[in-house]
C-alpha cells in the first residue's frame, strides 16, 4: 500500500490526525488522531510515506508521537535512576538531544508545511491556467469545427463555379466556331456580291450604252415620223382641200384613215419608248 500525494487539500493524515495551518498567525497546530493507525501502515518504509511533492511524511504525528513516548520514557527512566549521576547526565544529553530533534522536527514540518502552502497555490494557479487552456481549446475546436464548415461550403461553391466556367468555355468554343463558320460564310457572301456588282455595273453600263443608242434611234426614228406624219398631215389638209374637186373612193378614204390610225399608234408607242428610255437614264444616273 503506498501513500497518496497531498494535492492541493489541506495536509490532514489517516484517522483523524493531521496538522492545520494559520496563514494569519503562520503558527501550525497538532491534531491528535481519534485511533490509532493500522499495523500496515506503520510497517510501511519512509520513501513510501513522503509526499512525491513537498517532501512532507504523511505519518509525521506518528513520528512526533513516537518521539513524544521516548521522551517521557526517558524521563521516567531518568526518575527511576537519579541516583546515578552518570545516569542522569547521559539521560539528560539523550533527552536534550531528543528535545532538540523534536524542535528540528517541528521546524521541518513548518518549513515543509509552507512549502506546502507555495506549492498549492502553485497548484491552484496551473489548475486556472488548465482551465483557461480548456477553455480556449473548446474554442479553437468550434472555430475550426466552423473554419471546415465554411472550407466546405466555399468547395462546394467552387464545383459549382467550376461546373458553370466549364459549361460557358465550351459554349464560348461553340461560339467561336460558329462566328468563324459566319465570318466565313459572310466573305463568301461578300465576294460573291463584290462580283456579282462588278457585274451587274458592266451589264448595267453596257445596257445603259445600248439603250443610249436605241433613245438615240428612236428618236431620230420619231423626228423621222414625225416629219412623216407633218407631211402626211399636210398632205390630208391638201387632199381635204382638193377633196371638195375629187372624189375618193371608198376604198382609198378607209385606206387613208388606216394609215393615219397606224401612224399614230406608232407615234404613241414610240412616246412610251421615250418615257421609257428617259426613265431608265434617270436611275442609271441615280446609282
Amino acid at each position: 500500500m503506498k501513500a497518496a500525494h497531498c494535492g492541493a487539500a489541506p495536509f490532514v493524515l489517516c484517522h483523524g490526525a493531521g496538522i492545520s495551518i494559520d496563514q494569519d498567525n503562520q503558527r501550525m497546530d497538532k491534531h491528535t488522531p481519534e485511533h490509532p493507525l493500522p499495523e500496515e501502515i506503520l510497517k510501511m518504509p519512509r520513501d513510501k510515506t513522503i509526499c512525491t511533492y513537498c517532501g512532507v511524511s504523511y505519518l509525521i504525528l506518528h513520528e512526533f508521537k513516537l518521539l513524544e513516548d521516548k521522551i517521557k520514557t526517558l524521563e521516567n527512566e531518568l526518575t527511576s535512576y537519579r541516583g546515578s549521576a552518570e545516569r542522569e547526565k547521559k539521560l539528560q544529553d539523550d533527552l536534550l538531544l531528543l528535545s532538540q530533534e523534536l524542535e528540528q522536527s517541528k521546524t521541518d514540518g513548518e518549513s515543509k508545511a509552507e512549502r506546502l502552502k507555495i506549492l498549492t497555490s502553485q497548484i491552484n494557479e496551473k489548475e486556472n491556467e488548465l482551465h483557461l487552456l480548456t477553455e480556449e481549446l473548446a474554442c479553437s475546436k468550434e472555430e475550426v469545427t466552423l473554419t471546415r464548415e465554411q472550407e466546405q461550403l466555399f468547395r462546394d461553391k467552387s464545383a459549382e463555379q467550376q461546373e458553370k466556367l466549364t459549361k460557358t468555355l465550351s459554349l464560348l468554343k461553340f461560339l467561336q466556331c460558329e462566328q468563324v463558320i459566319v465570318k466565313s460564310d459572310l466573305n463568301a457572301m461578300l465576294t460573291s456580291w463584290i462580283t456579282l456588282k462588278s457585274q451587274l455595273g458592266s451589264q448595267v453600263q453596257d445596257i445603259g450604252k445600248t439603250l443610249s443608242a436605241e433613245v438615240i434611234r428612236l428618236n431620230k426614228n420619231l423626228a423621222e415620223a414625225q416629219g412623216e406624219t407633218l407631211s402626211l398631215q399636210n398632205q390630208m389638209k391638201h387632199l381635204q382641200t382638193v377633196s371638195d374637186s375629187f372624189v375618193l373612193t371608198s376604198q382609198e378614204l378607209q385606206t387613208s384613215r388606216q394609215m393615219e390610225n397606224e401612224l399614230k399608234n406608232r407615234c404613241h408607242d414610240l412616246q412610251k419608248l421615250t418615257v421609257g428610255l428617259s426613265f431608265a437614264q434617270c436611275g442609271h444616273a441615280f446609282e
